[in-house]
């Protein structure tokens, strides 16, 4: 009996006594590693967060623009070698087709302004204008032009530029988008990146438009769909035999506020877009283009 009320004494005294040293050292030290494995997961789950956002944000981006392009390419009436922008209080600028830019010749068509979501006059409830769709006189000529980001370098953005030619006195309500302005080019996509051509130099602008036209009969390829060399994009003969676009898009997404070394590195994301869209109309009879003109000759 003594030997027992003994060993409760020295358990109840042991145990008033609390946590020895070593087993506080020891309880913090497996804390301090549960808190840091769970900050660690945390911090990867935010930037897998961070990638997945650019990479949806690069997504959409550049898929909302290819479809915009795409849309204009399939309505356009031709595509033209270049034309000239009178751009209001500013001096006339003329821009011609290249990789960076894609000119389209656009028809106008009437749209009443009561069933023109976009108009001021749009009533949901008014019957459709039986007249609605018929084409005016005069056309638009769009002009999807790369130009250098100034405020992130090695980036470019894709400007949409409308420029409304009358041919005679044109209803102001027509089809086209009434927000663009002939002062105050569109952006379209920015932190364009590339494709870039094979050992460009740096600063380079990408590639982004290309142009396949259908050899003529004449040709010692009849009827071959095949890539126009830059050369022939100001051969108006050429041009006009164009029956397909191809857009090509690398958009990039980083952080806007800070511009790390990690940001560059590791959360970055690129994305790369492919289309190809075919004019509405048929090419016009476009003459007999030298083969020379052509990517592909064999």
């Amino acid at each position: 009996m003594k030997t027992t009320r003994r060993r409760a004494v020295r358990r109840s005294t042991r145990n008033s006594r609390g946590l020895s040293l070593t087993e506080l050292l020891l309880g913090s030290l497996l804390l301090g590693v549960s808190l840091a494995v769970v900050a660690e997961l945390m911090a990867l789950c935010v930037m897998a967060n961070v990638k997945l956002t650019r990479q949806f944000d690069a997504q959409a981006a550049a898929r909302i623009a290819v479809d915009r392009i795409k849309r204009d390419v399939r309505m356009a009436q031709s595509i033209q070698t270049e034309i000239t922008i009178d751009k209001d209080n500013y001096p006339s600028e003329i821009k011609r087709l290249t990789a960076q830019k894609l000119i389209l010749h656009m028809p106008i068509h009437y749209l009443d302004k009561r069933n023109d979501p976009v108009d001021s006059q749009y009533s949901p409830g008014s019957a459709l204008n039986p007249l609605n769709g018929i084409t005016l006189k005069g056309y638009y000529e769009v002009v999807y032009d790369l130009v250098a980001d100034s405020q992130r370098p090695g980036e470019f953005v894709l400007q949409m530029t409308c420029e409304k030619n009358e041919l005679g006195p044109v209803d102001e309500t027509c089809s086209y988008r009434k927000e663009v302005l002939r002062t105050n080019p569109q952006r379209i996509v920015s932190g364009i990146i590339g494709p870039l051509e094979v050992n460009a130099a740096t600063g380079s602008p990408p590639r982004i438009f290309s142009y396949i036209s259908k050899r003529p009969n004449t040709s010692i390829y009849p009827g071959r769909l095949d890539m126009l060399k830059d050369v022939a994009l100001v051969n108006t003969s050429a041009v006009r035999g164009i029956s397909l676009v191809g857009v090509d898009l690398e958009v990039k997404r980083t952080d806007v506020d800070a511009q790390t070394a990690e940001s560059s590195t590791v959360l970055d994301k690129t994305l790369g877009v492919h289309a190809e869209v075919g004019l509405r109309l048929p090419p016009a009879s476009f003459g007999t283009p030298m083969d020379d003109l052509y990517e592909t000759t064999n």
